[in-house]
C-alpha cells in the first residue's frame, strides 16, 4: 500500500494464502512467486497542463533528418516496387508490342532508293533498343498470358531489322555476342517450345540476311550456335532436338545455305557428337533425342558427291547415276568431305548408331540408299545391321527395321541382286539370313518369324528381280514352300485353350496385331491369313496348286533332293544378274502386281 515502506510477498498454496519474507536466504520448495504492486497516483497541475497544449504548434522549427543511406534504400525499393507493378502489368506490355509496331508503315524503302533513310533507319535502330532490352530481360521471362504469342513479338522485331544491315549489326553484336550465354538459353535451356520456335526463327532470319561468300556475319553466327557443341551440348541433352532443328531449318532454306554448313564442316561435327567422339564431351542425358541430328547429317550428305565410291558389278562398266541425292540441288555441291566419307565408309559406327536410333525416319532411309547405291561394301555393312536387328531384336520393334530392309533391297543398281540373295540366304562368314532366322524362330518367336514372311510377301510381290530369283533357285523354292506351309499350320492350328469359366459360346475377341503386340506365339488375325493367301499366290507352281487346295503335301529332304530344280549358287560363285533387258516370268510366275513398289511402300 502506500504505505508500507517494504513489499510484501504472498505464497499461494493449493488452499492457504499467506505472508512470506522472500528477503531471508533460506531454501524454498516452491517455484512460483507474485508481486503485488498498487499504483500511486501521481499529483497533476492543470495549469501547467493546460500551458502546453497552448505551446504545441502544426509545424517544428527544428526538423529531423532523415540518414542518406536510410534515403537512398528506400527510394531504391519504392522505385524497385513501382516498376514491377507497372513492367508486369498487361497493359505494359500491350503498350510495348504497339509502340514497336506503330512503326511499321515508315521502314520501307522507298522505290528509287536502296536503303533506308537515315530518319526511319534511326528510329528503327531506337526501336530494336529498346525492344530487345525489355524482351531479353522481362518479356521472354514471363508467361503466356501475360506476354502473349511469341510469334507477334518476333514480328514485331523483324519489322525493324528487315531493311536495315546496320540494325541487324547493332542487334548481333549488342544483344548477342555481348551475351554468349544467350543462345545456351534460349536453344537448349528452354523448355517452353512456344517461346523457343520464334527464337530460332529470329536466328534464321539474322543469318538469312546476313548470308555472304566473303564469310561475315553469318559465319560468326553460326559458328557462336556451333560452339555450344563443346560443353553445353553435352550438360542440356534434354532439348536436344530445338538446338539441332535449327539447322535443319537453315539447311532447307536453300543451295547457298547447305553449302555454307558444308563449309562450317557440320556433318563430321555431328556425326562426331552422335558417336560420343566430339568435339566435346558426351552428352550426359541418357534418352537424348538426336533424330533431328541425323537429318541434317543426311540432307548436307545428300549433296555432295560419291562418285568415288561407286563401282558396277559388271566389269567394265561405269556405275550407274546416283538418283538419290537431294532434290533441291541441281548438281553436287562438293565431293564428299573426307571426314564425312571415313565416318560413313570405312567405320561402321555411325550406320549403326542411325539404324538402331532413328530406324523410323525418312532421311535415315535416303541417306542408306544413296551410300549404298553402286556401293558393295557399304551395302554388306547396311545389310549386317539390318539382319542382326531382324533376328535378335524384340518383335514388337522388328517393323522399321522389316520397312528399311526392305527399302534397301528395292534399290535398283548393278548390285540388286547380290542384295537379295545375301539378305534371303545370309552374309558368307557373317550374318544369317531372312530363311535362317524363319527356320530359328519357328518355335519360340513365331512373331518374329511370321513378319520375316510378310516381307518376303511383298518383296516378292513388287520386286521383278526377286520373283526372278524365287522361280529359278531351287533352293529357295524348297525354303519357301516350307515357310508357307509352316505358316498355314500354324494359322490352322487349334487356338490355345483358355479357362472355360469365362469362354462365351463361340465368340472370341479379335487377334492382337502379330506386329505391335508383345509375345511369343503367333496371333491368328486377319492380316495374317490375307499374308497367308499372299504367299500362296508366290509359291512354285508344282506346289502351288497343292497349297491353294489347303492341303499341303511336305516334301521330306531326300525328296528334295532327288528334284530337277538348280541348286542354289555356292558363296564363292557368282550370283546371276538382273539387267533391265532380262526377261519377264511367265504369267504363271508373274508377281500379283507388275508395278515394283515405290519407295514410301509400306509393309502394313
Amino acid at each position: 500500500g502506500a504505505d508500507d515502506v517494504l513489499p510484501k510477498w504472498y505464497k499461494f498454496d493449493d488452499g492457504d494464502v499467506t505472508e512470506c519474507k522472500m528477503d531471508d536466504d533460506e531454501k524454498r520448495w516452491w517455484n512460483a512467486y507474485i508481486l503485488f504492486y498498487e499504483r500511486i497516483e501521481p499529483q497533476v497541475d492543470l495549469a501547467e497542463v493546460s500551458k502546453r497544449v497552448l505551446d504545441l504548434t502544426i509545424s517544428r522549427q527544428e526538423r529531423l533528418k532523415m540518414p542518406a543511406a536510410i534515403e537512398r534504400c528506400v527510394r531504391r525499393q519504392n522505385i524497385l516496387f513501382m516498376h514491377e507493378k507497372n513492367q508486369f502489368s498487361p497493359e505494359y506490355f500491350q503498350f510495348m508490342k504497339k509502340f514497336l509496331m506503330c512503326n511499321a508503315p515508315f521502314l520501307s524503302i522507298p522505290c528509287p532508293q536502296d536503303r533506308l533513310p537515315a530518319d526511319a533507319e534511326q528510329m528503327a535502330l531506337i526501336s530494336v533498343e529498346l525492344g530487345s532490352k525489355f524482351l531479353f530481360t522481362v518479356g521472354f521471362h514471363t508467361k503466356k498470358s501475360l506476354r502473349g504469342p511469341a510469334n507477334e513479338w518476333y514480328d514485331a522485331l523483324c519489322i525493324h531489322m528487315r531493311n536495315s544491315k546496320s540494325v541487324r549489326s547493332w542487334f548481333v553484336h549488342n544483344v548477342l555476342f555481348a551475351h554468349t550465354n544467350r543462345f545456351a538459353e534460349y536453344l537448349l535451356e528452354c523448355p517452353s517450345s512456344e517461346l523457343v520456335k520464334p527464337l530460332i526463327r529470329l536466328y534464321l532470319f539474322l543469318v538469312g540476311q546476313a548470308t555472304d561468300p566473303s564469310a561475315t556475319l553469318s559465319d560468326h553466327l553460326l559458328t557462336e550456335i556451333l560452339n555450344l557443341l563443346k560443353k553445353e551440348v553435352s550438360e542440356h541433352g534434354r532439348h536436344l532436338q530445338q538446338y539441332f532443328n535449327l539447322f535443319l531449318l537453315y539447311s532447307n532454306l536453300g543451295t547457298e545455305e547447305k553449302q555454307q554448313l558444308l563449309r562450317l564442316n557440320v556433318p563430321a561435327q555431328f556425326m562426331l557428337v552422335a558417336l560420343d567422339e566430339g568435339p566435346g564431351p558426351a552428352i550426359k542425358y541418357q534418352y537424348a533425342d538426336l533424330s533431328k541430328l541425323f537429318s541434317v547429317v543426311s540432307h548436307l550428305t545428300r549433296c555432295c558427291d560419291v562418285s568415288a565410291k561407286c563401282q558396277s558389278s559388271v566389269n567394265g562398266s561405269s556405275p550407274l547415276a546416283n538418283p538419290h541425292g537431294d532434290p533441291t540441288c541441281c548438281a553436287s555441291l562438293m565431293p564428299i568431305q573426307t571426314q564425312v566419307a571415313d565416318i560413313l565408309y570405312n567405320r561402321s559406327s555411325y550406320v549403326k548408331k542411325v539404324i538402331e536410333d532413328c530406324n523410323n525416319s525418312e532421311d535415315t532411309t535416303k541417306l542408306l540408299r544413296f551410300c549404298s547405291w553402286e556401293n558393295p561394301h557399304f551395302s554388306s555393312t547396311v545389310l549386317s545391321e539390318l539382319l542382326w536387328q531382324v533376328a535378335y531384336s524384340y518383335t514388337y520393334e522388328l517393323k522399321p527395321y522389316l520397312e528399311l530392309l526392305f527399302q534397301m533391297l528395292m534399290l535398283d543398281d548393278s548390285w540388286q541382286n547380290h542384295r537379295i540373295h545375301n539378305a534371303l540366304k545370309g552374309i558368307p562368314d557373317d550374318r544369317d539370313g531372312l530363311f535362317d532366322t524363319i527356320q530359328r524362330s519357328k518355335n519360340h518367336y513365331q512373331k518374329r518369324a511370321y513378319q520375316c514372311i510378310k516381307m518376303m510377301v511383298l518383296l516378292f510381290t513388287h520386286c521383278i528381280p526377286a520373283a526372278q530369283m524365287l522361280q529359278s533357285n531351287g533352293d529357295l523354292k524348297r525354303k519357301w514352300t516350307w515357310a508357307v506351309e509352316w505358316l498355314s499350320d500354324e494359322l490352322e492350328r487349334r487356338p490355345y485353350p483358355g479357362n472355360a469359366q469365362y469362354t462365351y459360346n463361340n465368340w472370341s475377341p479379335p487377334a492382337q496385331s502379330n506386329e505391335t503386340s508383345n509375345g511369343y506365339f503367333l496371333e491368328r488375325s486377319h492380316s495374317a491369313r490375307s499374308t497367308l493367301t499372299r504367299a500362296y499366290e508366290l509359291c512354285p507352281e508344282e506346289v502351288g496348286k497343292a497349297n491353294v487346295l489347303h492341303c499341303p503335301s511336305k516334301q521330306e529332304p531326300e525328296e528334295a533332293d532327288l528334284t530337277d530344280e538348280p541348286e542354289s549358287p555356292h558363296h564363292d560363285e557368282q550370283v546371276p544378274m538382273y539387267s533391265g533387258q532380262t526377261q519377264l516370268p511367265t504369267q504363271s510366275q508373274q508377281p500379283t502386281q507388275s508395278q515394283p513398289a515405290t519407295q514410301s511402300q509400306s509393309l502394313t
